[in-house]
């Protein structure tokens, strides 16, 4: 490293240290700057900058766990949906930037990302918890691959469990029929059916083409159908999953039937997601939710 040292000298009460990189394609000569208290730490901060330049690594000094994410934020989610988007947004800037943004990428510990983790635990729920340290992942890994850090510290560390969320629950079969009546003088009429009678999930019904239906708009209007069919307001658009499952149980569809119909790759799976919505049932083939309902339309008319 020696032959590469081009300059040291003292500034402001300690030492700064150039390299030489070399000249770049227009014949320009490479340098970098390194601060430190004493020639020992300015001597190990010089032969680090070295060791990272063999290893591939791009980042600067300054380069943070913020910028990282940032990156991410711009080139991670090309492709994905404007409500993706969004939500990704929102935990970064407001529980990833502002309470580890500032630390160094190539410093990061996995210690500091337990800190941070367990900083949030009594703040927010098991699922949102998830979702931070997957931003965090995330960026680290988008930047792995940009060579701007050689491992992702975030990987190594498991995400606590968060405070309680609300626990979900589950329409009766006349609570379902009182808020498709309900949801039919509505423009969320067709995602309120979709829902209820497919089982599919919130995102899988984002993805669809809706007609004057903006999904920043869905919970607001999901809450007023709701209210209108006399459940109250305490209800969420993913709860119509929870119905579809819980009625079907109720009308002796096999649990193994279920899974397949919610998507489950095995009813294990579905046991463990919908254990509150699901009653033990032995019974041999099943009709769909088209049937059930069609069925008691039909008694209702005759």
């Amino acid at each position: 490293m020696s032959q590469l040292l081009v300059g040291r000298y003292q500034e402001d009460g300690g030492w700064v240290g150039a390299i030489s990189l070399g000249f770049d394609g227009q014949g320009k000569r490479q340098r970098i700057k390194r601060k430190a208290k004493t020639k020992a730490e300015l001597k190990e901060k010089l032969i680090q900058v070295v060791a990272e330049r063999e290893a591939g690594l791009k980042s600067s000094e300054g380069y943070t766990v913020a910028s990282a994410v940032n990156d991410w934020l711009t080139k991670g989610l090309k492709g994905r949906d404007d409500m993706t988007i969004t939500t990704n947004r929102i935990l970064a800037e407001q529980h990833v930037i502002p309470l580890i943004g500032a630390a160094k990428l190539k410093e990061l510990t996995a210690d500091d990302v337990d800190d941070w983790l367990d900083g949030l635990t009594a703040k927010l729920a098991t699922r949102t918890l998830t979702g931070v340290h997957s931003i965090l992942k995330r960026s680290i890994r988008q930047a792995q691959a940009r060579d701007k850090v050689l491992r992702n510290v975030a990987e190594l560390v498991t995400t606590p469990k968060g405070k309680p969320g609300r626990p979900s629950k589950a329409m009766t079969f006349d609570q379902a029929m009182a808020v498709l009546e309900a949801a039919e003088s509505y423009r969320l009429h067709g995602y309120v059916v979709v829902s209820l009678l497919v089982g599919i999930r919130t995102e899988e019904a984002r993805a669809l083409l809706w007609s004057h239906v903006v999904a920043s708009h869905v919970r607001r209007a999901f809450k007023a159908i709701t209210r209108k069919a006399g459940l109250g307001e305490n209800w969420t658009p993913r709860e119509l999953r929870h119905s579809f499952v819980s009625i079907m149980s109720d009308n002796g569809v096999p649990i193994e039937n279920i899974a397949d119909l919610v998507g489950h790759a095995s009813s294990a799976v579905t046991e463990e997601v919908y254990r509150h919505q699901l009653k033990p049932v032995i019974t041999k083939g099943a009709e769909t939710m088209n049937t059930i309902f069609s069925q008691h339309n039909q008694a209702k008319s005759a």
